[in-house]
């Protein structure tokens, strides 16, 4: 079965013997097929010691059994279809491993390794393509048979909770047809039971309990609706009903003492107490989500999920942050156990497998937990020297970090939460359902509060989750309805967090003033953010993920035509599902999201994948105004170099002592991108044709080339930088690989398109870019320290 995280290695599912379900299929079958002698025989006794009994106590006595008999054929016959299900999952199972070794070994045959993350390293001698189709046949193998895994699984678990049910009620007086109505009595009777065994520190007790409960596993295609906002209806309600009353009869307490004791049974090697504890958090996770329906025939929804389903002490704990509280705090013993709690719960949330999503308000919640405690940190760094209150221990710094990205990152699998904590769109002061009582009293939700918390933390994972709430937006940024109108708008809105500017353009310091000549040792936001930045360089590669499939927009002009003669300046906003930048927004994003190498490497290949769109544009005769396609492919091509130069720049200014290193890993992306996009390309003339330019292709094919790791160099037109000390960039440098670039792609095109343009109009493209490129660069481009501190404050404290 799959590992702790949904993720077996290649060698793990070798070992897979799913041929052992029909083993276990046979002892069901002989068991129950003893059940079915001792019932009949039970009957068949009572038959015989009754040929001399008559009367009221007899036909009493007959109706009895007979009942009896009756319910026990019911379970019988619900036992009985479990065998076949078990034969037929081995059969099924067996075949479609199979599939994925024999993909495995035709890799192989050629020299080929699967690695355990299911990578295929490159290999001397094989093409690039032939690696990429072997990884796509395997990968995809993987993913049927993991599908079929889950499918198989959820059959199982249905029917044992069926089975169990109905054993429960044999003798009862509840006819044992009500058995698929029971769940949520087994969870409310398996939750007292997580409570008794936890007061009476009876740990052996946990071991049957997390037996009973239902390990439902979701498959790829309802993980995947789930993560894109889309109702999941095939949860059977027994199983939702189970869960719920489990969580609310075990409560925050039994819920961490399960999950205290199944961390220390997986800690200690045992895999099927690390798969109960993803399932104990998968399970939170699905009680969480109103995305999980169960519907009647009528359509009607008999359940469904949804943060108001979860106990009211786990709410409070979830929704109870430090900054609101009103109660006394107690002591500072009591205060550092509050986020000690936290923490435990942030780590059960953490093993919940892939695609298990928080429902929309669970998703807020999270994330307004994870910047409190995030901003309690920072308060502490600023205000305490970053030594926590003195009832704390040393090792507490760390856990709350981690608490705090935990909930982060559980908090950005659902996109809705993460739009509404970064607009505020639909958080309202208190999303508790009541938990907070008059223990805490929170205050009107601030986005910009929640983003400065966030942005400026610095993170033990660099950044990674904090990023997690924008990265999704370029992705979806082209999408049509509700999912690309939420992706625009988060873009629109990063700006007024990482660069904020008053109406007239001049950046805001962090008390909201605008800086001027007159504020001394005055410091912008941008400036911190930058320094954020530099010091989790994640949040940088996240920025360039969610700006890489946007690629068209920093052609950003100052001003549009309005369609009456005048012109209307540029701002950053979205009109309709048309989403642009401002000029000067535009180049501080393009800015921060190169403070990466990751970063730098994203957009390097957006810019190439879209110059070499263009050009098979004009090599084909579809260009209308060739003037105009020069110079917007000019300025996108210059305020992209510009944000890589500037900030690598800005990055070995940080660090001198690592000047060059900067420098050279902008030569390297270049390099990396450059064989990248010209192997794409080569495949066929035709692709990427048609496409918004900088549009969906890129973010699919970003992913792929960090996958395939291509290093190749293409010393033609991006030579090696001479190290020599401090590098500032070279006007005239600068401007002639950009021109060399933009003359190598166009002459590329032009012969596979078999000469279509003349050498004259080659000539006229490439001098209009050029013209274009230098006057876009010129005023931009960063080339010596002072440069440096006025670009961070727009421009204040220049020489007039």
């Amino acid at each position: 079965m799959p590992n702790s995280k949904g993720a077996p290695t290649p060698r793990e599912v070798e070992k897979w013997n799913f041929f052992a379900l029909n083993d276990w299929a046979a002892v069901v079958r002989a068991g129950n097929t003893t059940f079915k002698t001792q019932i009949d025989k039970a009957r068949n006794h009572f038959g015989d010691v009754g040929q001399g009994w008559s009367g009221v106590t007899h036909d009493a006595a007959y109706e009895r059994v007979d009942e009896d008999y009756t319910q026990a054929r019911k379970v019988f016959y619900d036992v009985d279809d479990v065998p076949g299900m078990l034969e037929q999952a081995g059969s099924s199972l067996s075949s479609f491993k199979q599939v994925v070794l024999d993909k495995i070994a035709d890799a192989a045959a050629i020299g080929l390794w699967v690695d355990d993350a299911w990578q295929i390293p490159d290999k001397e001698g094989v093409e690039r393509q032939t690696i990429d189709d072997h990884q796509a046949a395997v990968r995809g193998a993987l993913t049927e048979l993991m599908n079929e895994i889950a499918t198989h699984k959820q059959k199982l678990t249905a029917n044992a909770e069926l089975i169990r049910a109905a054993g429960d009620l044999f003798g009862s007086s509840v006819n044992v047809d009500e058995a698929a109505t029971q769940g949520g009595r087994l969870g409310r009777q398996d939750g007292r039971a997580i409570v008794l065994a936890a007061q009476n520190h009876d740990t052996g007790a946990f071991a049957g309990i997390v037996d009973n409960m239902p390990g439902y596993v979701l498959n790829d295609q309802e993980r995947r609706a789930l993560a894109n906002g889309e109702e999941v209806s095939t949860v059977p309600a027994a199983v939702q009903d189970y869960y719920r009353e489990f969580y609310r009869a075990a409560g925050k307490d039994g819920v961490l003492a399960l999950d205290d004791y199944l961390s220390g049974q997986e800690k200690g090697g045992n895999t099927v107490a690390a798969a109960q504890r993803d399932n104990l958090a998968n399970g939170i996770m699905l009680v969480g989500n109103d995305k999980v329906v169960s519907r009647g025939p009528d359509g009607k929804i008999l359940n469904q999920g949804g943060y108001a389903n979860l106990p009211a002490d786990i709410r409070e704990l979830v929704s109870g942050r430090v900054e609101d509280r009103v109660a006394a705090y107690g002591s500072p013993a009591q205060v550092r156990d509050r986020f000690a709690q936290q923490a435990r719960f942030a780590e059960l949330l953490g093993q919940a497998n892939p695609g298990y999503t928080p429902g929309k308000e669970f998703g807020i919640e999270l994330g307004r937990q994870g910047a409190s405690i995030a901003n309690y940190l920072n308060q502490v760094d600023r205000n305490m020297n970053g030594n926590l209150p003195s009832a704390f221990l040393d090792s507490d710094r760390a856990l709350m970090d981690s608490a705090a990205q935990q909930y982060l990152t559980a908090a950005d699998r659902n996109h809705e939460s993460a739009y509404a904590l970064l607009t505020g769109d639909g958080v309202t002061t208190d999303l508790s359902h009541g938990a907070l009582g008059d223990t805490f009293k929170p205050d009107a939700y601030k986005p910009k509060e929640f983003a400065d918390a966030v942005f400026r933390h610095d993170w033990p994972d660099q950044g990674k989750a904090a990023a997690g709430l924008f990265d999704w937006a370029g992705e979806h940024s082209h999408d049509q309805g509700t999912s690309g109108d939420q992706a625009r708008q988060v873009l629109a809105t990063l700006p007024n967090y990482f660069a904020p500017h008053d109406h007239n353009g001049t950046l805001l310091m962090d008390d909201g003033r605008p800086i001027t000549d007159n504020v001394k040792d005055g410091v912008t936001t941008f400036n911190e953010i930058s320094k954020s930045f530099a010091n989790n360089p994640e949040l940088a590669t996240g920025l360039a993920k969610a700006l890489a499939p946007n690629v068209d927009l920093f052609n950003l002009p100052g001003a549009v035509t309005d369609g009456h003669g005048g012109v209307t300046p540029v701002t950053t906003g979205v009109n309709g599902e048309q989403l642009s930048f401002g000029s000067n927004d535009g180049r501080r994003m393009l800015f921060l999201a190169n403070l990466s190498d990751d970063g730098s490497l994203y957009l390097e290949t957006a810019r190439q994948l879209n110059q070499a769109e263009v050009t098979q544009g004009i090599v084909q005769g579809r260009d209308p105004d060739p003037l105009e396609t020069a110079k917007y492919l000019a300025n996108v091509d210059a305020h992209m170099n510009v944000g890589a130069q500037n900030a690598k720049i800005y990055l070995d200014s940080l660090k001198a002592d690592e000047h060059n290193h900067h420098v050279q890993d902008q030569y390297e992306a270049k390099q990396q991108a450059g064989e990248f996009v010209k192997d794409l390309i080569g495949q066929s003339t035709d692709i990427a044709i048609d496409r918004v330019p900088g549009g969906a292709i890129v973010h699919g094919i970003v992913g792929d080339l960090r996958d395939s790791g291509l290093d190749q160099v293409i010393e033609a037109w991006n030579p090696e930088p001479d190290l020599k000390g401090v590098q500032y960039p070279d006007l005239y440098d600068s401007r002639s690989i950009a021109d060399q670039g933009f003359k190598s792609y166009l002459e590329d095109a032009n012969q596979r398109n078999g000469q279509s343009i003349t050498r004259e109009n080659e000539r006229a493209y490439i001098g209009n870019y050029g013209g274009a490129y230098n006057d876009t660069v010129g005023s931009s481009l960063l080339t010596n320290t002072d440069q440096i501190k006025y670009w961070l404050t727009g421009g204040v404290g220049a020489p007039k």
